[in-house]
């Protein structure tokens, strides 16, 4: 057996021993096949003590696993391995991988620096009853449905290239379950750990690393992700999910599509959630019927009109549109934080300008109602709305937070990102 990230020829001795020294260790060797061009003072920041490529809450582990080249199928426990038979165990052959941004999830890099990550552990032990509660899954698993659910919306996207095998073909107690794996597809940029959660000051590394300057950087990764969702929406899906509750407070306008959910380069990843617009509406109308309104929004970030609009009108599709790209571009409605989106991430507490937000809410909005070269002049009108009338919004809410010394509950309520889009929609585009 071999493995390709240490070397040709190497043993299971061999790459324990490698992943026994430790993170560090295992970075260096990833960050020199993701990036073999970077200087070593590139380098050196990349994997500094203040912003590191390869942290997210805490330092990516490394660890053994057994990867199945052809199958694209990864063993994620040695015990599990060891429990196969020789000819089921033919075709494996020992890697270091290391987590990617879930718990659930690991990531290879082959030889040629393509990035391969699997969502669906392999564990040789496991309760079925200690459930993960963001996904609502025994931890480190991934149930079938939710599995074959996110494959059709990659699908549907097109940008990455997705499979799903079943773990009962290999361990009939893991039957329920299944492994996803993810990869660029042509033309596609992927580093599955890093999302647009990043630090700015961690993009800015990451776009010297590709060798382009961070305004491009992240126009084009905002362009692509709003070019991504219109592709999502345009075939009736969304990530909007009435009436979940963060802080037990009801939301009729939740959606997963956070920007945790979003790889780096603007990549729509994470679609468990997905719901076609119709069950959403269904599921919005239902649970709103049964809820005390007095009680659903004590602070009044949702305005009474707008909800009474998504309940009784006909185009509910409109509301799913605006709840995912609220979530991407503000964050929670009901969020007291300010949540790591758009807003939270490059509104900063000492910023002195929006212009990198400026930047950024444009890609979004330039992807996502992007028209033919002939309908130049309509992108031109919504550059001159945002940064006439979007921004200052923004600008006059941020320094009324920190005035107050309340930048904790910096908010945009999704009024007006409601008003954002219907403007665009019917003033601009419909003109």
């Amino acid at each position: 057996m071999r493995t390709s990230i240490i070397g040709p020829g190497a043993s299971i001795t061999k790459v324990r021993a490698e992943v026994q020294k430790g993170y560090q260790h295992a970075h260096q060797l990833y960050f020199d096949r993701l990036f073999p061009g970077a200087s070593s003072e590139l380098k050196e920041k990349a994997l500094g003590p203040y912003e590191h490529l390869f942290h997210t809450e805490l330092f990516l582990k490394p660890s053994l696993a057994f990867l199945h080249r052809e199958k694209l199928f990864l063993i994620t426990d040695e015990a599990r391995f060891n429990s196969l038979n020789p000819e089921q165990q033919s075709g494996f052959e020992p890697v270091m991988v290391l987590e990617s941004r879930s718990r659930r999830a690991r990531f290879w890099v082959s030889p040629e620096g393509q990035i391969v990550e699997f969502k669906g552990l392999t564990p040789h032990k496991f309760n079925p009853l200690n459930l993960n509660h963001n996904s609502g899954q025994p931890n480190g698993l991934l149930e079938l449905d939710p599995a074959y659910c996110e494959k059709t919306g990659l699908d549907i996207i097109g940008q990455i290239d997705s499979g799903v095998h079943e773990l009962g073909e290999y361990f009939p107690d893991l039957n329920p379950y299944a492994q996803l794996f993810r990869k660029a597809g042509p033309q596609t940029k992927y580093l599955p750990w890093l999302r647009m959660d990043l630090s700015p000051t961690l993009m800015q590394i990451l776009a010297q690393l590709e060798n382009l300057p961070f305004e491009t950087f992240l126009y084009q990764s905002c362009a692509r992700f709003g070019a991504q969702l219109r592709r999502f929406h345009d075939a009736g899906k969304t990530l909007h999910s009435p009436f979940q509750a963060p802080n037990d407070r009801p939301e009729p306008f939740y959606s997963s599509l956070h920007s945790g959910n979003v790889e780096i380069h603007g990549n729509i990843i994470d679609l468990e959630g997905m719901f076609d617009f119709g069950e959403a509406r269904d599921i919005f109308r239902d649970q709103l019927s049964r809820l005390d309104r007095s009680r659903m929004d004590p602070r009044g970030f949702i305005d009474a009109e707008i909800l009474a609009q998504a309940e009784t009108g006909e185009d509910f599709g409109f509301f799913c549109r605006l709840s995912d790209l609220h979530r991407f571009i503000r964050g929670n409605t009901y969020q007291l934080t300010r949540e790591s989106s758009l807003a939270g991430n490059l509104f900063t507490a000492d910023a002195q300008t929006p212009y990198y937000f400026i930047v950024a809410l444009t890609g979004v909005l330039r992807g996502y109602y992007h028209r033919p070269a002939k309908e130049k002049n309509k992108m031109e009108e919504i550059d001159a709305y945002v940064k006439e009338k979007v921004i200052p919004v923004f600008q006059e809410l941020h320094s009324q937070a920190r005035q107050e010394e309340m930048l904790h509950r910096f908010l945009f309520p999704i009024r007006h990102t409601y008003r954002m889009l219907s403007f665009i929609e019917k003033e601009i585009l419909a003109a």
